[in-house]
């Protein structure tokens, strides 16, 4: 496997520490193969991706086929709750994983505007025989993506993804 002991991983970026913006993350992250990119929203949920190939300003979609998002199966508001740091840490590790899946390489993007990762389902195209009707293929636009960052690093959004399959 590609992530063993062998590994060591260490916070080279942080929103808190390094300030806000694309250029700060690129410049803390720069040269680092591997990353684990980890969000934590206001209301406690923490998500995320982790990434085989080094964060750098692209004109169009990139990644290995490694790449995946994961999330926390609960709300950190909810593990506070629990008695000891021990119970906190057990829960904080339950994770779920969406790995690539095969159809698109939209893996990785990051321009001067926003940092993405995974494309949209798609919306269908209509058919020329009855443009009333969507066909059932996977022709048409993307909608949104899996991961989706502005500039700042501070506002975001989530959706469905083709590409890793994620809710």
């Amino acid at each position: 496997t590609l992530v063993s002991s062998s590994f060591n991983f260490w916070l080279k970026y942080s929103l808190v520490r390094d300030g806000p913006g694309l250029w700060a993350f690129l410049r803390q992250v720069r040269g680092s193969t591997l990353c684990v990119l980890a969000i934590e929203t206001d209301d406690g949920r923490v998500f995320g991706a982790f990434t085989s190939q080094p964060w750098r300003l692209s004109k169009g979609w990139y990644g290995s086929q490694e790449s995946f998002l994961w999330k926390m199966r609960r709300s950190r508001l909810e593990t506070s709750s629990q008695t000891t740091i021990v119970d906190q840490v057990n829960q904080e590790a339950e994770i779920q994983v969406y790995p690539y899946r095969t159809g698109n390489a939209a893996i990785m993007y990051c321009s001067k505007k926003c940092l993405m990762l995974g494309q949209g389902e798609v919306i269908p195209s209509p058919t020329l025989h009855n443009p009333d009707k969507l066909k059932p293929t996977r022709t048409g636009k993307h909608y949104n993506y899996a991961l989706y960052l502005d500039k700042n690093l501070t506002t975001g959004t989530t959706s469905t993804s083709e590409t890793f399959g994620n809710p």
